[in-house]
C-alpha cells in the first residue's frame, strides 16, 4: 500500500468530472449568451425599423400637407385670381415664396397649361398627366419624381393646386420639391449602416434610393435576388398598390432583412424601411465578445476556487493517508502485534481530524457528527448548540503576538472540552476565533441557563505576560434542540445569529434564540 494509492493522484482524478461539468456549463452559457444577443438584435431591428419608418413618414406627409395647404391658400387668394394682374407679376411673387420656403421652384399656369415666369411663358404642360387630372377633377395633384427645370435633369416632386373661377379650373399653381431634399430626409432618419430607407412611386418604381443606378427600377426588379418568407413578391406588390401597410422578412445572400412599408398620405408614394440583421449583428459582436470574455474569466475563477477547495480537502486526506501508512508500519513491521503501542496508533489515526492547537475536532468533522448527535437525544431532555467567539483575539494578537493569542485559544478549547465530556457533547473549532459546542442530556432550560452562565464565567480568563494582565472575554449565541428531528444546519444558523446579536449589543454574554432579552452570566 503506497501513498499514491490514497493520496494526491486519486484526488486529481476525482477533479476530472468537475472539469467536464464546468466545460458543459461554459458551453451552455456561451450558447445562451448567443441566443440572448440574437434575441436582442431582433428587438433592435424591429424598434429601429418601426421608428425610422414612422419618423420619415411623418416628415414626408408634413411637407406634402403643408405644401398643399400653402398652394390652396395662394390659389384662393384674389391676387392670383385677378385678371388685372399679369402672370409675370404673379410668377415673380411666387419666386419669393419659393426661395423663402425652400422649394425647387414655384410656378403659375393659365387655363391653357402655359407656364409663366417673371419673364413670360416658358413651356406648355397641358399634355402632362397630372395637369390633365387636375383639370378633370379640380383637385390637388402630387406627382412622382421626374426630371424638370431649366436643365431638364434635376429630379423633383411637383404638387399642383387648381385656381378655380366660378367652380371651373382657370389654371393652377404648383411647387416642386427637390429629390435631394427627400434624400436628405431619408438619410437623416437612417441612423445606422444596417438600415435603409427608400421611396417608391405610384408604379412601385424607386425614386429616392441610396443606390443611384437602381433609380426607376420597380419593386419586382429590385427584389428579384431575394428570398421571401411566407409571402410572395407579387403579393407584396399588390399590397403596395392597395396602399396596405405590411411587414415581411426576406433574405439575400444569407442576410436576413426585416422589411416594413407604408403609404404616404395624399400621394401615390410608398415608403420602405429595411433593416439588415447580418449587419446589425456585426455591430453587436463587440458586446457578445465582451460577454464571452467575462464568462470565460468567470469559469476560470470558478475552476481555480474549486481546485483550491479540493486541494484543501486533499491535504486532509493526505494527512489521514500518512496516518494509515504509519499505522500499517506499526502493525506489520513487527511479527508480534502484541507489542504495538495502541495509544500511539490512536494518536496517529487522529491526525487531520482534530485542531492541532486546541485539541478539539475540526469544523468538517463536527458538521459530519452533529446530525448523529442530534438524532441520539432523548425526548424530553434539552440539548443546545453554542457558538462561542473570543471577543478580543485580534487585539491580543496585534498587541502581544500570536503566541499569546494561541494561549487564549488553548484555554477556551480546554474549557469547552471539559463541558463536552461532562454533557455527552461535541466541540469543534469553527474558524480562527470561533468554537462550536453541542451539549445534551440536560433536564430543563433552567438548568441549561445555569450551565451557560457557568461556561461564560469559565471562559472569562486572564493571561499574565511580563507582569501585565491580559483579560480574555468570550461571547456566545445559543440555539435549543428538543427533538431528534431538528435540523442541524438550522440550529447552527440560529446560534450564529444569536452570537452576532450578542457581539453587536453586549459582548461577554450569551443569548438563547428563544429569548427576547439578553441573559448575562
Amino acid at each position: 500500500m503506497t501513498k499514491e494509492n490514497y493520496g494526491r493522484k486519486d484526488v486529481d482524478l476525482s477533479f476530472k468530472p468537475i472539469i467536464k461539468y464546468i466545460i458543459f456549463f461554459y458551453i451552455l452559457v456561451l450558447f445562451l449568451e448567443t441566443l440572448i444577443t440574437i434575441g436582442y438584435g431582433f428587438r433592435v431591428m424591429q424598434k429601429e425599423n418601426d421608428f425610422a419608418l414612422a419618423s420619415t413618414k411623418s416628415q414626408l406627409e408634413y411637407r406634402v400637407d403643408n405644401s398643399i395647404a400653402l398652394l390652396t391658400s395662394l390659389a384662393g387668394n384674389a391676387y392670383y385670381k385677378s385678371p388685372n394682374i399679369s402672370y409675370e407679376e404673379k410668377a415673380a411673387q411666387l419666386n419669393v415664396y419659393a426661395k423663402n420656403l425652400n422649394y425647387f421652384m414655384m410656378r403659375i399656369l393659365d387655363k391653357d397649361g402655359n407656364v409663366y415666369t417673371e419673364k413670360g411663358t416658358t413651356a406648355n404642360l397641358s399634355s402632362r398627366e397630372y395637369i390633365q387630372a387636375l383639370n378633370k377633377t379640380g383637385k390637388p395633384q402630387v406627382t412622382d419624381a421626374f426630371a424638370a427645370g431649366s436643365d431638364g435633369i434635376t429630379k423633383n416632386f411637383t404638387i399642383a393646386v387648381p385656381i378655380l373661377q366660378n367652380g371651373k379650373v382657370d389654371g393652377c399653381i404648383f411647387a416642386s420639391i427637390s429629390l435631394d431634399e427627400v434624400h436628405e430626409m431619408l438619410n437623416y432618419n437612417t441612423s445606422s449602416s444596417y438600415q435603409e430607407l427608400l421611396l417608391l412611386g405610384s408604379k412601385t418604381q424607386a425614386m429616392a434610393i441610396n443606390v443611384p443606378e437602381k433609380y426607376g427600377k420597380t419593386f419586382l426588379e429590385l427584389s428579384q435576388p431575394e428570398f421571401f418568407f411566407n409571402v410572395q413578391a407579387k403579393g407584396i406588390e399588390e399590397s403596395i398598390y392597395a396602399k396596405k401597410p405590411e411587414t415581411y422578412f426576406s433574405a439575400r445572400t444569407f442576410d436576413l432583412k426585416r422589411n416594413t412599408f407604408t403609404p404616404i398620405k395624399n400621394t401615390g408614394w410608398t415608403l420602405f424601411c429595411r433593416v439588415s440583421f447580418g449587419k446589425l449583428l456585426l455591430t453587436l459582436l463587440p458586446r457578445l465578445l465582451l460577454m464571452f470574455l467575462l464568462s470565460t474569466l468567470g469559469c476560470i475563477v470558478f475552476v481555480l476556487l474549486a481546485k483550491k477547495f479540493i486541494n484543501s480537502r486533499r491535504e486532509t486526506v493526505d494527512m489521514l493517508v500518512e496516518s494509515v501508512q504509519e499505522l500499517e508500519k506499526k502493525i506489520y513491521q513487527n511479527e508480534k502485534p502484541d507489542n504495538v503501542d495502541f495509544k500511539e496508533i490512536i494518536s496517529l489515526t487522529n491526525k487531520g481530524l482534530t485542531d492541532g492547537l486546541t485539541g478539539v475536532i475540526t469544523r468538517t468533522v463536527f458538521s459530519n457528527q452533529l446530525p448523529n448527535k442530534i438524532n441520539a437525544i432523548t425526548p424530553g431532555e434539552v440539548a443546545a448548540i453554542c457558538f462561542v467567539d473570543v471577543d478580543n483575539l485580534k487585539m491580543i494578537n496585534d498587541t502581544y503576538g500570536h503566541n499569546t493569542g494561541d494561549i487564549a485559544l488553548k484555554n477556551v478549547g480546554y474549557v469547552l472540552r471539559e463541558y463536552e465530556k461532562k454533557y455527552d457533547g461535541l466541540v469543534g473549532r469553527y474558524g480562527g476565533d470561533e468554537f462550536i459546542l453541542f451539549l445534551s442530556g440536560i433536564l430543563s432550560t433552567d438548568i441549561l441557563e445555569d450551565i451557560l452562565s457557568e461556561i461564560i464565567a469559565r471562559l472569562h480568563s486572564e493571561i499574565h505576560i511580563n507582569e501585565e494582565v491580559i483579560s480574555v472575554r468570550c461571547s456566545m449565541g445559543v440555539s435549543i434542540c428538543t427533538s431528534p428531528e431538528d435540523n442541524s444546519e438550522d440550529l447552527v444558523r440560529k446560534a450564529d445569529k444569536m452570537l452576532y446579536y450578542v457581539k453587536q449589543t453586549k459582548k461577554g454574554s450569551y443569548k438563547i434564540f428563544e429569548d427576547t432579552t439578553d441573559t448575562n452570566s
